[in-house]
């Protein structure tokens, strides 16, 4: 399923974080460039060498981005 097709994503005006793995195999990398140009408050980071796990593969990284995130979002 090509999730980045949803025409709803548009509709997201709630700040998003999307962290995608640069290699990752189960979806393509550039599918979080799609993802993140479909909702009009999208942050996109893409995290080199790493793959579709990156809350396992990079935790300290994805855990500071996420908390960083949330933080300047309250």
């Amino acid at each position: 399923m090509d999730f980045t097709r949803d025409s709803r994503l548009r509709k997201v005006t709630h700040p998003t974080l999307v962290i995608w793995g640069a290699e990752d195999k189960v979806n393509r990398p550039e599918g979080g460039r799609m993802l993140a140009d479909a909702m009009p408050n999208c942050d996109l980071y893409s995290v080199a060498n790493t793959g579709h796990w990156v809350q396992w593969e990079r935790a300290d990284l994805f855990n500071s981005l996420a908390t960083t995130f949330l933080a300047t979002r309250s």
